[in-house]
């Protein structure tokens, strides 16, 4: 039986180097960006950390239930349609899962079909070099055993028609739907490709918020500090006049540097928020797509999963079940117990030839 190929259907949950590679450097800045505001609030969304997700983690992708309903997980997020790529890749998973699925209970019933047959074997041996039993009353027992042997080839049948129907349907559509490149699967490497360029423009855009956000945070900081330095110097008398002077300068400096900081962060909310419209539009595009790849997958299994239950109702219903009980009613009720208890008073009864005792004389 064909069992042996299912070993062979592994999935593959690899991503490519470049969102791993972006991951990190924002990970590197979001690092950056903490140590630079220290207690500072965020008034933007961090990039999400993907230190602890693992696109080839078994574990992970098989709780994605568990995952949607973590509300710190968005799909808006930078880079994290990482986890719609990955619900692509599973449906390979899971279409191996569902062949194995299939292959065990054809596995079921080529083990109890093999089961009948040997036990029908084995009595019948029994009955034709051991048994006591008369000829005529074993048609009874033998009818017992032909249910068993012909039964057994129904399940067989069963048994190639699971194997040869949906579990061969299964590895071909596999085969083409998820053809496989150097690392990836095609289908799901477009996608990424195509994701990676719907958020391009948005990640620039990111990219040059935190760094205005960063510069007007840092200047606050330069203000707060010399506004500082500057009243201590006004009460201390070591220094001149022209420090004093030089100090309020700074001071001044630093808080037109500020609002220019502060200006450029808010012009670049804005840009973003004027963006986010046709940012939404092109991951909204993309992640239908993927969307539609799921759908089939979903349709194709619940078309398996008919075709199964047609497999195993016809199965459970079939005509030649009918025929074989038939038959074996047919020669339980032709056991007569007159025959053998007529044979029975032949060879070994009154009708056997006696042996009456005679006079014998004596011979020597």
């Amino acid at each position: 039986m064909p069992f042996g190929f299912l070993k062979s259907l592994n999935c593959a949950s690899s991503r490519s180097s470049e969102i791993n590679k972006r991951t990190r450097k924002s990970q590197r800045r979001v690092k950056q960006k903490n140590t630079d505001t220290q207690n500072q609030p965020d008034v933007t969304q961090a990039v999400p950390n993907f230190s602890s997700f693992n696109p080839d983690s078994k574990q992970l992708e098989r709780k994605f239930s568990i995952i949607s309903g973590n509300e710190d997980i968005s799909f808006w997020d930078i880079g994290n349609y990482k986890y719609t790529l990955t619900r692509c890749d599973n449906g390979h998973t899971l279409g191996a899962e569902l062949a194995e699925m299939l292959s065990d209970r054809a596995k079921l019933e080529e083990e109890y079909a093999k089961s009948l047959k040997n036990w029908s074997k084995k009595w019948n041996n029994h009955l034709n070099k051991e048994s006591t039993e008369c000829e005529a009353t074993k048609t009874g027992w033998k009818a017992l055993l032909d249910i068993a042997e012909k039964s057994a080839d129904v399940h067989l049948d069963m048994c190639k028609t699971l194997i040869n129907r949906p579990v061969l349907k299964i590895k071909d559509w596999l085969k083409i739907r998820y053809e496989k490149s150097i690392i990836n699967y095609k289908q799901t490497k477009e996608f990424e490709n195509e994701f990676e360029t719907a958020e391009k423009s948005w990640l620039v855009l990111n990219e040059k918020l935190r760094k205005y956000k960063k510069e007007y945070f840092d200047s606050i900081k330069d203000t707060k500090q010399s506004e500082e330095t500057a009243k201590m110097a006004q009460s201390n008398p070591k220094y001149t006049l022209e420090q004093r002077s030089k100090l309020e300068e700074k001071v001044k400096r630093c808080k037109e540097e500020q609002e220019r900081a502060l200006k450029l962060y808010k012009d670049t909310l804005i840009e973003l928020d004027l963006y986010k419209p046709r940012h939404i539009a092109k991951m909204t595009e993309v992640f239908e797509k993927t969307q539609n790849f799921e759908q089939e997958r979903i349709l194709f299994f619940k078309r398996t999963f008919s075709e199964c239950q047609e497999i195993l109702q016809n199965h459970h219903v079939n005509e030649r079940f009918d025929e074989i009980f038939e038959e074996a009613l047919q020669n339980i009720n032709s056991v007569n117990p007159e025959d053998d208890l007529n044979w029975w008073s032949k060879h070994f009864g009154v009708e056997t030839k006696p042996n009456w005792p005679v006079f014998e004389e004596y011979n020597q």
